[in-house]
């Protein structure tokens, strides 16, 4: 039973890798080691959770964000018909050299791929939203 416990421990530090030890994961996500006593606490809680942030801790690894983004679309009209103009300010962008602010795509679904380029993350959530025209 212990060790389906500890399974669940480890499952729930696997999505902490980018912290490298238990003192900083108590400072930053308190309610995270709080759910760790819930499920199984054990005298040597503190230093095996500070093991195993230790033993798997990545520099590179980005949590996972549950916040999606807004790209906002504009219907303009031109002599060849309606174009599609989306923006992409909302997304951010610091890490660019280049900020890409407006771009002309074909569909919503280009929209969105180009916005997971632009923010290079391939698993971020992006909502296309309608906005008036010109």
């Amino acid at each position: 039973m212990a060790r389906e416990l500890y399974k669940k421990q480890k499952k729930i530090l696997d999505g902490y890798k980018h912290i490298p030890t238990v003192k900083k994961l108590i400072k930053e996500y308190p309610k995270v080691y709080d759910e760790l006593e819930k499920i199984y606490d054990w005298e040597c809680l503190y230093q095996d959770v500070n093991r195993y942030l230790w033993d798997n801790f990545d520099c590179n690894f980005k949590p996972k964000t549950c916040k999606s983004f807004v790209i906002i679309k504009t219907a303009l009209n031109t002599t060849d018909g309606i174009l599609y103009n989306y923006n992409f300010e909302n997304i951010p962008q610091e890490q660019n050299y280049i900020q890409i602010h407006n771009l002309f795509c074909g569909t919503d679904r280009k929209a969105i791929n180009q916005a997971k380029r632009i923010f290079k993350d391939p698993d971020a959530k992006f909502v296309v939203k309608e906005n008036g025209g010109a």
